[in-house]
């Protein structure tokens, strides 16, 4: 990507969401793990409403992925930069935290060989393996989300992405519709929506629609009748699915969209922020976990909640920024760069082999 193709005020916008996060794992979830230290009462800080800044992750991805489609890569470029992106930094992520919480203890949160093993592949919850990340449980959604769009992008239907997600949305609309008048009352019923649901994406899908939505109204500059629709659904489904306060988050994702379009947000593209932004996938998939066990240590010290979770959180934007830096960038250079090397030779042989 060209630099001057970034969208800053995005990034910027990616590092607050990726900051509050970590902050809300760090205090109210830890509280929410551990109750018995009474963490949250002890705090000068605490953040709530954790899975709806996650759900604008969703929304942000959904945005992004439409900048790479609009590059016009084809489907297995797509797919080698999805997977040099989330892969390598994941694997150093894993194996850091299993060590870590084999070696310190992590109650409830340590899992064994087979499911780190597991836990590599990223499809641990698909498997039902434990999780040994924290947060890592929406990490098969976004696989499932960029594997669709991988089989969009194969078939050169990119210029049908509007109607593909309004028939998408649609339909998990209506799933959602029959669960909630219908139940699911037979065991087959049972299994067949939860294979519908896993593969439409549907209790998610529709973070990810809005965010694709709203960077078609960054590049027009407008919305059309059936972008209208399209939000118009997946406010619904927010609602049906988390109730009011998901659907004010989405709302308030769709004004800071709006805003910075309309370059009214300038402030979000600090270098702070977008020092955040560039290390947020590392630094979600490192803090939780990692961040708990420093609490812990800290309380069995004796040492303040208020001086262990400002620890913790810097201690996971520096391991976050060595990953990325030395990891999660140099990774994806060396993976895309032997695909390209690799994609050229068979190119090469193909033409001499038939003569075209």
């Amino acid at each position: 990507m060209k630099i001057k193709d970034r969208i800053y005020e995005f990034d910027g916008f990616r590092g607050i969401i990726a900051f509050l996060i970590v902050v809300f794992h760090l205090t109210f979830g830890f509280d929410y793990s551990y109750p018995a230290y009474q963490h949250a009462s002890k705090l000068f800080l605490v953040v709530e409403f954790g899975r709806n800044y996650v759900y604008l992750f969703l929304m942000l991805s959904g945005f992004f992925i439409m900048h790479s489609i609009e590059k016009k890569e084809d489907g297995f470029w797509f797919a080698v930069s999805r997977f040099s992106r989330l892969y390598p930094v994941y694997w150093a992520a894993v194996i850091i935290t299993f060590v870590v919480v084999m070696i310190f203890g992590l109650p409830e949160r340590q899992v064994n060989l087979l499911a780190g093993l597991v836990n590599l592949t990223m499809l641990q919850g698909f498997l039902r393996f434990p999780q040994v990340i924290g947060g890592a449980w929406i990490l098969d959604r976004l696989l499932m989300f960029y594997f669709i769009f991988f089989l969009i992008m194969l078939l050169k239907k990119a210029k049908y992405v509007k109607t593909i997600l309004l028939c998408w949305i649609s339909m998990n609309l209506f799933l959602q519709f029959y669960v909630l008048n219908y139940g699911l009352n037979s065991f087959f019923l049972k299994e067949l929506f939860r294979y519908l649901f896993v593969f439409l994406i549907a209790n998610y899908m529709h973070h990810f629609a809005i965010g694709i939505v709203l960077y078609y109204f960054h590049r027009q500059k407008k919305l059309e009748i059936v972008d209208v629709i399209l939000l118009g659904l997946c406010y619904i489904l927010s609602y049906l699915m988390d109730g009011m306060t998901q659907l004010i988050f989405a709302a308030l994702f769709t004004i800071t969209a709006i805003l910075i379009t309309m370059n009214k947000l300038k402030f979000l593209s600090n270098k702070t922020l977008i020092f955040l932004g560039a290390i947020s996938y590392a630094l979600y998939l490192v803090h939780a976990n990692i961040g708990f066990v420093i609490i812990r240590e800290f309380y069995a010290l004796n040492i303040d909640p208020n001086i262990s979770v400002p620890v913790a959180i810097l201690v996971s934007i520096g391991l976050a920024y060595i990953l990325t830096k030395y990891i999660e960038t140099p990774a994806s250079k060396l993976i895309k760069s032997i695909y390209l090397n690799v994609n050229k030779k068979i190119r090469k042989y193909i033409k001499k082999t038939f003569n075209l």
